[in-house]
């Protein structure tokens, strides 16, 4: 409170030398959680020719990958920071260039997002490789809650989904956590998630 209370003044200056206080005052106010970090506005979106998506890590700014490949449903995302995502059906498969990395997911049985929101109340298990540590075949479980109707804003634009939350649970390093997907209502097209 006391840090909020000491960049509220100094937002509305702007100082000598190149200083700008507004944008150190947002700065602070983001990182003790007052603001949101921003994001990637509709009109730095528009410049990018090919299909792109935003994402943030933690309490990050957005930053933006773009589409690399397409095949079979999977989808290789970069960017200029050497970061790359796959994803099958809006699910993160891999990653590379983060700190942590997923090297392989693997799917003893087809995973129930791919079916949109008959996905709710099913369970999942998958298999995931983290090179990085030296970890391979992970068991992670899964089991989804029932399907909401909700409407999401991506760069402005309200649309309307099911939102289906996934509670995870991997033994292996004692693990549990929840990921969230908002699915089209009409297609299943994954708009958002959440993924840990």
């Amino acid at each position: 409170l006391i840090l909020a209370l000491a960049a509220s003044p100094l937002a509305a200056c702007e100082a000598p030398y190149g200083l700008d206080y507004k944008t150190i005052g947002q700065s602070l106010a983001v990182s003790i959680g007052i603001e949101s970090p921003p994001g990637i506005t509709i009109e730095q979106a528009g410049q990018v020719p090919y299909s792109s998506l935003g994402y943030r890590l933690g309490d990050s700014a957005e930053q933006m990958l773009v589409l690399g490949t397409a095949s079979d449903n999977a989808n290789l995302w970069t960017s200029a920071e050497r970061r790359a995502l796959s994803t099958k059906a809006g699910r993160i498969t891999k990653t590379a260039g983060f700190k942590w990395n997923l090297s392989e997911t693997y799917w003893p049985a087809p995973d129930p997002l791919s079916e949109g929101a008959a996905a709710s109340s099913r369970s999942t298990l998958r298999l995931l490789d983290f090179g990085d540590v030296k970890r391979f075949g992970a068991r992670l479980h899964g089991q989804f809650d029932s399907a909401r109707e909700s409407e999401i804003t991506i760069l402005g634009t309200s649309i309307p989904t099911i939102s289906l939350s996934e509670i995870c649970h991997c033994e292996d390093f004692d693990w549990d956590f929840q990921n969230q997907f908002w699915l089209d209502r009409q297609s299943g097209f994954v708009w958002r998630s959440v993924q840990y």
